[in-house]
C-alpha cells in the first residue's frame, strides 16, 4: 500500500485549472502528454495484465498532434481535407480519453481498495463527463489528505 500512495503522491502535477487552460491553449496536446506521463507512473504500481496499453497511450498523442497541424494547416490554407482529418481525429482522442479515463479510475479505485460510496471513489458520471480533468482533480483531493495526514503525524 505504501508503494501506492507514494504513487499517488507523485501523480500529482498541477491544478485542474491550469490542467484545463494548457490543454485548451495547446489543442489537446497538453493534455495528451499529460495522459502519458501519468500512465507512465501508474503502470509502475499495476500488475502486467492491468497497464494502460501503449496502443492506447499513443492513440492519444498521435490523435492530439494531428488536430494540432489539421488546425494549423487549415489557418494557413484552409481545406475540407484538414478539416476532415482534424474532426475524425478529434473523434479518436475523444473515444481513447474516455477509454483512458474508465481505464484510471477502476485501477484507482481498486489499488487505494475504494468502495462505491467512499469520498475518494472515483465516480464513473464524472469520469465520463470530464476525461482527465477529474482524474486530475481526485488525485489533487487524495493528495490534500495524504498532506493533511502528515502533517498530524
Amino acid at each position: 500500500m505504501e508503494k501506492v500512495v507514494d504513487t499517488v503522491k507523485d501523480l500529482k502535477k498541477q491544478s485542474t485549472w491550469v490542467l484545463l487552460i494548457l490543454n485548451i491553449i495547446t489543442l489537446n496536446v497538453y493534455g495528451a502528454h499529460y495522459i502519458y506521463t501519468q500512465s507512465k507512473k501508474l503502470n509502475e504500481i499495476l500488475e502486467e495484465e492491468e497497464k494502460i496499453s501503449d496502443l492506447l497511450q499513443g492513440t492519444i498523442l498521435l490523435s492530439a498532434y494531428i488536430i494540432l497541424i489539421g488546425t494549423v494547416l487549415s489557418f494557413i490554407n484552409y481545406s475540407v481535407i484538414y478539416d476532415g482529418i482534424a474532426n475524425l481525429a478529434s473523434l479518436i482522442l475523444t473515444i481513447s480519453m474516455i477509454v483512458w479515463s474508465f481505464k484510471v479510475r477502476n485501477r484507482m479505485n481498486k489499488a487505494l481498495n475504494l468502495q462505491k460510496g467512499d469520498f475518494h471513489w472515483f465516480h464513473g458520471f464524472w469520469t465520463f463527463l470530464f476525461p482527465p480533468y477529474y482524474f486530475n482533480y481526485k488525485i489533487n483531493c487524495l493528495n490534500e489528505q495524504l498532506e493533511g495526514d502528515d502533517a498530524t503525524l
